[in-house]
């Protein structure tokens, strides 16, 4: 067999190699490539699994260091209003809400606060709890969850006992629109409908978050009227509004008199000015009487021995103390000085009258010897 120049394609080891023979070698080669290639997947796959199975493993035990540390708190939390709130109270908690929701949100609250804040969390849970004497304050961790009602429940701490339960009974009552309320108005919403249940979120409506906070001011009467007004109170001007607010604080009865006076918002306007100018002119007297007795001191200095002197402007008090010292320092300055004219013209008179009678007297003697 003849080899040409077409047989000879490459060399390899001094030999020539055929085309049968390089293609032996390329399949060689490429079984070579891949079997590595498939080395490394296989390598990779171990490596993945392995790293896959540890971290289910960790999320496993992290899962169940959650759960155990949950349960703990939510047997502490039942414990604690059996303590302290009493069995019936105990048993309302494990009826209405039931041990098992109290675990899920005690397994919450270790997820989102840690085991630390989840621990301050439902220790202030147990404690609010007895305060106000009902499960709903553990339902509401159920409804809104554990970040929300922790700022609910430090919003109600500012609150009395009366005014938090009242806004605990709202939430129960209307689920779904307490946060937004709360967002809106904030606490004044909760003191406005535990003294007028019902009437709060129509004149918030209204009047806005002002409106809300002047109910406290109100009688139940008055806001009723208000909202009987409600078409010339729609859609005030931000200046109108705050006429009808000013009016509420300062004048309510005026201000509500005048409202149901009117007969269009047209005419209920130029009644509040009037009412408004009077009212700016009594609260600026009422203050201005407030500084004049009360007044805020002028300076302040500390002697070296630490003594501190604080002064303070003339107060009305004190300057009718301070008249009525001169007046009676004057009176008796007056009545000093009468006293010694009247004993000079008493002295003189005396002594003019004894000078006469002497005269007289030595008259009558020398006419006599004559």
């Amino acid at each position: 067999m003849i080899i040409t120049i077409k047989h000879l394609l490459r060399y390899k080891g001094g030999k020539v190699m055929t085309r049968d023979n390089i293609n032996i070698v390329t399949t060689l080669n490429n079984l070579r490539r891949r079997n590595k290639s498939m080395r490394n997947r296989i390598c990779l796959s171990v490596l993945l699994i392995t790293g896959l199975f540890l971290i289910s493993f960790q999320g496993y035990a992290q899962i169940a260091t959650i759960t155990k540390f949950g349960e703990k708190l939510a047997s502490e939390l039942i414990e604690f209003v059996i303590k302290k709130g009493g069995k019936e109270l105990g048993e309302e908690v494990i009826t209405k809400v039931g041990k098992e929701t109290i675990e899920e949100i005690s397994e919450k609250a270790v997820k989102e606060l840690g085991e630390a804040g989840a621990k301050t969390f439902i220790k202030e849970l147990g404690t609010k709890t007895v305060r106000y004497g009902t499960s709903d304050v553990i339902w509401m961790v159920k409804k809104y969850g554990v970040k929300q009602t922790d700022d609910i429940l430090k919003l109600f701490g500012s609150l009395s006992d009366d005014v938090a339960r009242a806004g605990i009974q709202f939430a129960r009552s209307h689920t779904d629109d307490f946060p937004k309320l709360m967002s809106q108005y904030g606490k004044e919403f909760i003191e406005a409908e535990a003294k007028h249940p019902g009437l709060s979120a129509p004149v918030g409506k209204l009047l806005g978050k002002e409106g809300v906070s002047q109910m406290k001011n109100l009688s139940r009467d008055q806001v009723i009227t208000l909202l009987r007004n409600e078409s010339k109170l729609t859609n005030l001007s931000p200046g109108d509004k705050l006429k009808i607010l000013t009016g509420l604080k300062n004048s309510p009865q005026a201000t509500l008199k005048a409202i149901e006076e009117a007969t269009t918002k047209n005419d209920l306007i130029p009644r509040l000015a009037k009412i408004g100018t009077a009212g700016a002119v009594a609260v600026y007297a009422i203050y201005a009487i407030k500084e004049y007795l009360d007044p805020k001191p002028l300076s302040e200095t500390t002697s070296p021995d630490g003594t501190k002197k604080t002064e303070y402007p003339p107060t009305l008090t004190s300057q009718l103390g301070e008249g009525i010292n001169k007046s009676v320092e004057k009176i008796g300055q007056g009545l000093f000085y009468a006293v010694i004219i009247f004993s000079l013209l008493v002295g003189s008179g005396v002594g003019m009258f004894y000078f006469w009678r002497g005269l007289k007297y030595n008259n009558s003697k020398t006419h006599n010897h004559s």
